[in-house]
């Protein structure tokens, strides 16, 4: 009797156990959703030995580069040498020696074992620390961090998200997520929603968006570079790129100066004359394409109006890229050119939007495009969704009397009201693309806790053009841009002066 009656509370208690659990964990009372936050390109990815073992695949350490310091000196040799053969061979080598482990097979699955930081989503309680009472620094500790190998076809990680998404769901006790996405990560996001639907998510932010493209792997993937005649384009890059430092009015002077007197352009016209031609192009056929181009995520960043030429230009009629080329328009096809139906019936269904565009930074100055305003690295048409911006140093001729000039930015940049979603479309000035500082965060934490959807006219205090003042704060933008036409030489003077 005393064992039938021990096993019976056994029993008991085996099915009360997580009977507990689930009463505790279902229903929260909380009102903050918890905040699953999908990372951009280039997190912690590790590689798995036979053993078990685990090593950085993504280090750029003195193991990795130290065997290949003879192979450094003969591409450098075979670059001023015109020798396109030996310059290839050379840096494949070093590229092999130093991303090797990230190698991907021809139908774009990884060649190595390769496995992302663990992703947990047991913390039942973290969820309700994500408030605006809290530094932003705790906020991320706030979130739910989903990891990722981001070289991967976001198709098949948004399988791994949604499993996320599912045992978040589980341990909070809440039924829908906020979807807070940087870079790449909302190329997942939006795979996730074309696989799984909407039904999970309260609320999508979306940052710095890649989801539409980046213009800079268009152009690489279709083997268009040049640094021909861009002087004036690399003064620009590196002055936006020291914006807000204590030396960029002296390097911004010292830059114009140096092109007005041609000496860029000759250096940019050199490196042209050495790299782009044959050189290059044994590049891409005999290492570039096997080592990137196999990359699936790589291709979501290649926006459509490159997208076929881009295929010609990486593959050819190559049979053996057949299941890559599949793999890439599915994603294509059904995601990104479908994007803006995937978001449009998330909206009809009461998901709140958000959008956070980043500008004022010249983008990197080796394609045709590289005035474009963006955020150093995306332009800021595709991170908006359709924002008419001014070319990097120019402003657009606006109309402040128009119907849709409450959409217009006061330093004369940024149009919105071609955004498809301009009221609830942010734009940040004069912080680039990877960056995240504390200003940043309370404003993004506010819009994912705001009850509801959030405009740009919700609150005078977060309003829709901002810029990053003094390293520190976010200012609203009030008024042009000041610029100094005086003669470059004279600027330099003042510059110095006032160093």
């Amino acid at each position: 009797m005393k064992k039938v009656i021990s096993l019976l509370l056994a029993v008991i208690i085996a099915v009360s156990i997580p009977a507990t659990v689930l009463a505790d964990n279902n229903g929260c009372s909380c009102d903050t959703a918890p905040v699953v936050y999908v990372r951009g390109f280039g997190g912690a990815i590790y590689k798995v030995a036979e053993d078990g073992t685990q090593t950085n695949a993504f280090a750029f350490d003195a193991d990795k580069i130290t065997p290949h310091i003879g192979d450094i000196f003969v591409a450098v040799f075979s670059l001023i040498t015109g020798n396109a053969d030996s310059f290839s061979k050379s840096a494949g080598n070093i590229l092999g020696g130093i991303m090797g482990d990230l190698a991907c097979t021809y139908g774009g699955e990884s060649l190595h074992n390769i496995v992302p930081t663990a992703s947990d989503p047991t913390n039942v309680d973290k969820h309700k620390d994500f408030t605006l009472e809290i530094s932003a620094e705790d906020r991320w500790d706030a979130m739910y961090d989903f990891e990722y190998d981001w070289r991967l076809d976001p198709m098949v990680i948004a399988d791994d998200l949604n499993t996320y998404i599912e045992e978040v769901k589980a341990v909070t006790g809440h039924d829908k997520v906020v979807l807070r996405c940087h870079s790449e990560g909302n190329c997942v996001a939006a795979a996730y929603l074309y696989k799984y639907g909407h039904s999970s998510v309260e609320k999508i932010c979306m940052m710095a968006a890649a989801a539409n493209g980046i213009n800079l792997v268009g152009q690489l993937f279709t083997r268009d570079i040049s640094l021909k005649d861009k002087g004036g384009e690399i003064a620009y890059f590196v002055a936006s790129l020291m914006q807000g430092s204590e030396s960029a009015e002296l390097i911004s002077a010292l830059l114009d100066v140096l092109n007005d007197i041609g000496l860029l352009d000759s250096v940019c016209n050199m490196l042209n004359d050495a790299l782009v031609g044959d050189v290059l192009d044994t590049l891409y056929d005999e290492v570039l394409v096997d080592s990137f181009a196999t990359w699936p995520a790589l291709w979501t960043f290649v926006p459509d109006t490159y997208y076929e030429n881009a295929k010609q230009a990486m593959f050819g009629t190559d049979a053996k890229y057949s299941a890559l080329i599949e793999r890439i328009d599915s994603y294509h096809y059904n995601v990104q050119k479908n994007l803006p139906k995937l978001l449009a019936d998330a909206k009809q269904d009461d998901v709140s939007l958000i959008f956070f565009s980043q500008y004022n930074f010249a983008p990197i100055p080796v394609y045709e495009e590289n005035l474009s305003m963006g955020d150093m690295l995306v332009e800021t048409k595709y991170t908006s969704f359709g924002a008419t911006a001014a070319s990097y140093g120019k402003t657009l001729d606006l109309d402040f009397n128009s119907e849709n000039a409450k959409y217009y930015s006061k330093d004369k940049i940024i149009d919105a009201s071609t955004c498809p979603y301009p009221d609830y479309t942010w734009f940040i000035r004069g912080i680039n693309h990877a960056e995240f500082p504390d200003a940043y965060e309370d404003f993004s934490a506010w819009a994912i806790l705001y009850d509801g959807q959030p405009t740009v006219f919700t609150d005078s205090a977060h309003p829709q053009f901002v810029y990053y003042e003094n390293g520190e704060k976010l200012t609203p933008v009030t008024e042009e841009i000041p610029t100094d036409s005086s003669n470059s030489f004279i600027r330099l003077i003042k510059a110095i002066f006032n160093a």
